[in-house]
Order: structure tokens, then sequence, then C-alpha cells
């Protein structure tokens, strides 16, 4: 009884929260629609420093790719699960093995 309660009052902030998230993208639509109309509405301005970081990240991969590497890591077996397995609260545990270990398993 109290667990199906406690699932209502979630599924409750969850609608809540949801509605709410809609009303303010609505209202932020209607004031640039307002904006556009009255001329004063630009739209962002380019950021340019991250285009060019991803520019330069993209060369330097097809740079290392070039150079002979695959572009992949290769795992020994049971190797998998070790770095940044996630715990029950959701908290990520510190990786064991080094940087090099890219997958991890869920535990829950």
């Amino acid at each position: 009884m109290l667990e199906s309660v406690q699932d209502m009052l979630l599924n409750l902030a969850l609608q809540i929260a949801h509605d709410d998230c809609q009303d303010r993208r609505e209202r932020q639509r209607q004031g640039v629609e307002l904006a556009k109309v009255a001329g004063r509405y630009q739209g962002r301005k380019t950021d340019t420093t991250t285009h060019e970081r991803i520019i330069a990240l993209t060369h330097s991969r097809q740079e290392h790719r070039r150079d002979g590497e695959a572009g992949c890591m290769q795992y020994e077996p049971g190797e998998a699960g070790v770095g940044g397995a996630r715990t029950r609260g959701g908290t990520v545990k510190g990786n064991e093995r080094g940087p090099n270990v890219l997958m991890t398993t869920v535990k829950w």
C-alpha cells in the first residue's frame, strides 16, 4: 500500500515538472516570436572558440588514424566492467585500471 502511494506521489511530481517545463518552452517560443516581429531578436551568437576546437580535434584524430592506429582499443577478457562501474546510488567508482579502460557495466 505504501509503495503504491509513493509511486503515485512520484508520478504526480514528475507530471508537474513536465508540465512546468513545457509551459516554459512555450512561453520562451512566444517571446522569441514577439521579439522577431519587433526586430529585436538576433539569435544566438556563433561560438567560434568551440568550433575551432572541434575542427582541431577532428584533424588530430584523422592524423592519429593515418599513423597506423586502428582507432579502437583492445580489451582483455573480463576487463570490461572494471573501470567506473555505477553503484545503486548513481555514484561512479574510481577507475582502478587507469584511464584506458573505457567500457563499464551497470550493476543495479
